[in-house]
Order: C-alpha cells, then structure tokens, then sequence
C-alpha cells in the first residue's frame, strides 16, 4: 500500500486528515479529534502532522514510529503527574526494541506546528489487543489567556500552554464534577468506567449524555455540564480546555 500511494501522488505520504487510520471524530474552529485504532502488526501511511497535538491512549500497547526521509522524530512533551523514572523507561524500550509500550490513559504533546513532522505508526506484532488513541490538533493557537496553574480538588493539572491546558481527575463511586469552565470549549475524553454527563439548557431542559471509556465529548465555553460516577467502581478522565465559545455537542 505504502508503494501504491508513492506512484500515486509522487510525496509518498498523506497528510493526516487523509490518513485511512486516523478517523475524524469532531472538528470546528478550535479543534479537530481524529481516532487511530491499530490492531497488532499494523501500520499506517506515512502522514504529516503540521498542527499542534495532543495524543491520548485510550487503549495501551506497543507502538513505534518511523521517521519519513529527511524527518526526525518530534519532540514529545509528558504530563506532569509521569514519573521520571517512566520517561527513562520509554527512552530505554526505544534504544533498546525500537518501540515504546504506551499505557492506557498517558497523555502526550507533540508541537508540531512550527515543525511539521512526517511518520508512520506501527502496533507492536505482539500486542495481544488493538492499541486506540485519539489525536486533538490545537487549530487556534493565536488565541492566548492566562493559563491556570493551579490545581483545585478532584483536578490536578497535566500540561500547560499558552493557547490550552489539561486537566485530568478520578471520581470514587457516587462523586462529581462540575465541568463548567467560562470562555474555555473543552473536549472531555472517559479513560476508566462510565460517566454520566449532564448539561442545563438555557431553556432549563437537561440534556444527559452516557460517556464510555475511551469515548469524547466536546463541552461549550459556559456550559453547566456535570460529570458523575453513577457507578461501583473509580472513574477515570481528562480534559483538554482551549479558549472559545461554542456548544455542548455529541460525537
């Protein structure tokens, strides 16, 4: 396939949004989610990133990448919460195997805007499930407001730029959070367990909405929304905020 594509168009690569693997999920003025579902041995096109992403594992396994002609890796930036002893491991699985085993929920930052970066991915042949990511390119980056910095209870704080941050919490059986954040959209993505999402209209109707694990949903600067762990065990999720308006919408 890679060869076909190469006669194809003359670059030998795509560019993401084309990439048959890489399937859109949302996208507005602000940012653009896309899923990647690899089962073991596979791999994609080549494909060039030209746009500042976030990369959420929503299912774990071991990936590699490699680099088209000419390109290098990309700079990969962790969150706060990954221990350092973690980030040498990831380093001495690629030294030492080439590829790195992702867990599920790790959250990474590739900017690749200023430095637009060309690879292919491949699941590990020894994966025993498929490996799942979503993949949010930060399409407004000129739209720039103070960052929060500080943690407030259940969230702690993943990463922080000056055109988005990332939050991130786990809710016990029973508990909840407000998801309500003035002037930010966000896009709220379940890692463990099932959330219930709720949101009051300005009209007063409440729109519920079931979030499966490894599911997204974009959430409007302004919204009331509501997530709770209805459940019997801990539920898992981060959230990637960006400055906008916008509305509640299901993906």
């Amino acid at each position: 396939m890679q060869q076909e594509y190469r006669e194809l168009n003359g670059a030998g690569y795509v560019e993401v949004a084309d990439e048959p693997s890489h399937r859109e999920l949302h996208a507005d003025a602000q940012l653009r989610a896309y899923s990647v579902d690899l089962s073991a041995g596979q791999a994609t096109l080549y494909h060039r990133h030209s746009e500042d992403t976030l990369y959420i594992v929503t299912r774990g396994g071991g990936m590699r990448t490699q680099s088209f002609q000419g390109y290098g890796r990309g700079r990969m930036e962790f969150p706060r919460s990954l221990p350092v002893r973690t980030k040498l491991w990831f380093a001495i699985q690629t030294v030492l195997t080439g590829s790195v085993r992702l867990p599920t929920g790790l959250s990474f930052f590739m900017p690749t805007a200023e430095r637009p970066l060309i690879h292919r991915a491949v699941a590990s042949s020894r994966n025993r499930d498929t490996v799942c990511l979503i993949g949010v390119e930060i399409l407004r980056p000129f739209l720039r407001r103070s960052p929060i910095t500080a943690d407030s209870p259940p969230w702690r704080t993943e990463h922080n730029h000056g055109s988005f941050f990332v939050r991130a919490c786990s809710l016990a059986p029973g508990a909840s959070c407000r998801l309500a954040m003035p002037e930010y959209h966000q896009l709220v993505v379940c890692l463990k367990g099932e959330l219930d999402i709720a949101e009051q209209s300005p009209h007063g109707k409440s729109m519920p909405r079931c979030l499966a694990a490894g599911s997204p949903l974009c959430v409007s600067a302004g919204s009331n929304a509501v997530a709770a762990n209805r459940g019997h065990a801990s539920v898992e999720l981060i959230v990637l905020a960006v400055p906008t308006t916008g509305n509640l919408i299901a993906l």
